[in-house]
Formats: C-alpha cells, sequence, structure tokens
C-alpha cells in the first residue's frame, strides 16, 4: 500500500521538487518492501518477480484507465507508463540492495560467531594440552620414583636373599 501511494504522489505531483520527493518515497517504499520480504523468508528472485507482477498488473490498471478517460491528452499516459516503468526499475533495484545489505550483515554475523568459535576451539586446545603436559610430567615423576627404588631393592636384594621376591615384584 505505501508504494502505491508513493506512486499516486508522484502521478500527481506537479513540479519538479514535488515529483523528486515523491520519488524518494517511492525508493523508501521499495527498500522497506524489499526488507518485509527478507523478514519473511522470500528468496531474491521471488521478490523480483512480485514486481515483474506488480508492473504488469498496474499497466493493465493504466491501460483500462486510459480507454476509460478518452478525453486525457495525449501525452498523460506516456508519462505514466514512464513513471511505472521508472517505480519498478528502482524498486527491483532498492529491493536487491535491501537484499545485499542484509546478507552481508548476516554474513559479517555469521563471520563473527565463526571467530569466536574458533578462538572459544583454541583455548580448549591450550587447556587440553596443558593437561596432557601436567599428566606427562606427572608419570615421569612417578615412573622415576618407582625405577629408583627398584634400582635400590636390586643393590639389595643381592645383601639379602629374602628380598629377592618383593625386588622382582
Amino acid at each position: 500500500p505505501q508504494l502505491l501511494d508513493a506512486f499516486e504522489r508522484r502521478l500527481q505531483a506537479q513540479g519538479p521538487a514535488e515529483k523528486e520527493v515523491a520519488f524518494e518515497d517511492q525508493k523508501a517504499s521499495a527498500a522497506e518492501h524489499g526488507l518485509q520480504r527478507w523478514q519473511q523468508g522470500y528468496h531474491q528472485r521471488e521478490t523480483i518477480r512480485e514486481w515483474s507482477h506488480l508492473h504488469y498488473w498496474i499497466l493493465g490498471e493504466l491501460d483500462d484507465y486510459g480507454h476509460a478517460h478518452a478525453e486525457l491528452e495525449a501525452e498523460v499516459m506516456p508519462i505514466a507508463r514512464r513513471a511505472l516503468v521508472r517505480l519498478c526499475g528502482e524498486g527491483v533495484c532498492e529491493s536487491a540492495a535491501s537484499y545485499e545489505r542484509l546478507q552481508r550483515s548476516e554474513a559479517a554475523t555469521r563471520m563473527r560467531e565463526l571467530q569466536s568459535a574458533m578462538q572459544e576451539l583454541q583455548g580448549l586446545e591450550r587447556q587440553r594440552a596443558e593437561t596432557w603436559r601436567e599428566a606427562a610430567h606427572d608419570l615421569r615423576g612417578t615412573v622415576g620414583v618407582i625405577s629408583n627404588a627398584s634400582l635400590i631393592l636390586a643393590r639389595e636384594v643381592a645383601a639379602d636373599p629374602g628380598r629377592q621376591g618383593a625386588a622382582h615384584m
């Protein structure tokens, strides 16, 4: 509705300044249309196809109006058709630009999320490496104690044959 209202204001505009204001309204409405379609889950192709349908529909309405009002000046309907072409052309461009901005924004958000996940994963990897390092250090210490104790026991076994079973264990 806003888009059609802006188009009506454009058709009724008299001076260049009024026409430019109406044209800017059309562009803003077209951009908002693209945003709404994005939010509703439309694909860009569907939105562009919708613009095509709107173009045909309004063109038919203009033709019907022109036939019903034969008294119109000869240049009125061509002006209206050019305004319609401009509306739909700019509408497609603005809708596509809205889609592009939203896709870039969404891609940037995804990239930040991926970077955050990578940093978290790197932190977990550092923690895992530190845990393994500590475990290896602890095992080396324990193995060293056992090794030293068994060496001492081996030396004492020779002096005391009763300890041979304990040394073997």
